[in-house]
C-alpha cells in the first residue's frame, strides 16, 4: 500500500519538490491514481491487454469498513482493483466483506495493506499537450 496521497495545491497541480543537490524545485509528474481513476483506466484502456486482466493493482484510496449504515476509513485496508474480462467490469473494493481480497483469482479488491499487488503509476504533464 502506498502511504502517499494524491496531494494537489489550489491550482490542482502536484506540488514541486525541493532537490537539495541542485538547490532547485523539480516537478513531480507521476502519481498513484485513486480508485475511480484506476477502475476507469482498467475498464476503458487496458481491456485489450491480457496482463492487466488477471492482476490486482493498488490505488491510493484507503479501504473502508462498514459501521452500521456508515462507511469509515479502515486503517488496515486499501483499495485495489482489476479488470474482470468475463463480466466486462472491474473488481469491487468497497467497504463490505464480500469485497475483501481473497486471492489473485478472486473478485474483491479490499485488501490488507501488507498484501503484495501491482502498482500502475499515472503521469501528469505540467504543460498538457493539445491533442
Amino acid at each position: 500500500y502506498c502511504h502517499n496521497k494524491n496531494v494537489r495545491n489550489s491550482n490542482h497541480i502536484v506540488p514541486a519538490e525541493y532537490e537539495s543537490r541542485t538547490e532547485k524545485f523539480t516537478n513531480c509528474k507521476w502519481f498513484l491514481p485513486g480508485i475511480r481513476q484506476m477502475e476507469d483506466a482498467l475498464y476503458f484502456s487496458y481491456a485489450s491487454f491480457n496482463e492487466f486482466q488477471n492482476y490486482f493493482y493498488w490505488s491510493s484510496s484507503a479501504g473502508k469498513y462498514k459501521w452500521y449504515s456508515f462507511y469509515e476509513q479502515d486503517i488496515t485496508k486499501a483499495r485495489a482493483t482489476k479488470y474482470l474480462i468475463e463480466e466486462n467490469d472491474y473488481a469491487e473494493s468497497g467497504g463490505d466483506t464480500e469485497d475483501d481480497f481473497t486471492s489473485h483469482s478472486g473478485t474483491g479488491g479490499r485488501a490488507d495493506r501488507t498484501e503484495i499487488l501491482r502498482i500502475r503509476a499515472f503521469r501528469i504533464d505540467l504543460e498538457p499537450y493539445d491533442y
